[in-house]
């Protein structure tokens, strides 16, 4: 009977190893199979790192690139506000010219109007064509005189409005620049 136990025993023994060589083997494919999952995931992991990374960069590229032009525009914004300021002047100096020289044309034509009369009246007398002129060529001379008064006043009157068209571009670009730096300002918040 020892000798049939130790056959029996043997074969168990035989048994038992071949079943821990299977399970060695089912060990070893389990293990492989996980170092294949873990360097997956370790992998993915790794990209979603290096994205989120590249995607920062990125971001802060534009973010940086976004500020260098904010920055700019607040430049050209100030330069404009100078602008407008001399704009301003230089229309208050035109608007100023402007009722100067409506005030000289109507001080002109009254002073035409008065002469015209005066004229009429010098005709009646003998020898006033040769005292002072025809008065014919001094009424043309006259009407010369206040038709050049009136076109520099339109020049300037026209001068005025090119400079308020130009003056009233400003506040729309202004409240742009505006627009733009509280755009950027609640981006940040």
């Amino acid at each position: 009977m020892s000798e049939l136990m130790s056959a029996e025993a043997q074969e168990r023994v035989l048994f038992m190893r071949q079943q821990c060589e299977e399970a060695l083997s089912m060990f070893d494919t389990m293990s492989l199979e996980l170092e294949s999952k873990i360097a997956i995931h370790e992998g993915v992991l790794k990209g979603v790192r290096s994205t989120r990374a590249e995607r920062n960069a990125i971001l802060g590229e534009q973010l940086s690139r976004l500020e260098g032009i904010a920055s700019r525009m607040e430049e050209r914004a100030s330069e404009m506000e100078e602008m407008l300021r001399t704009y301003r002047l230089q229309l208050n100096k035109l608007t100023h010219h402007h009722i100067l020289m409506q005030s000289m044309i109507t001080k002109f034509l009254s002073k035409e109007e008065e002469r015209t009369t005066n004229l009429e009246d010098a005709v009646l007398y003998p020898g006033f064509d040769e005292a002072h002129g025809h008065p014919a060529v001094m009424h043309q001379q006259l009407e010369d005189a206040g038709t050049m008064l009136l076109t520099i006043s339109f020049e300037i009157g026209r001068k005025i409005a090119a400079e308020e068209s130009v003056l009233s571009g400003f506040p729309s670009m202004a409240e742009e620049v505006q627009r733009l730096k509280r755009a950027r300002r609640d981006q940040f918040i």
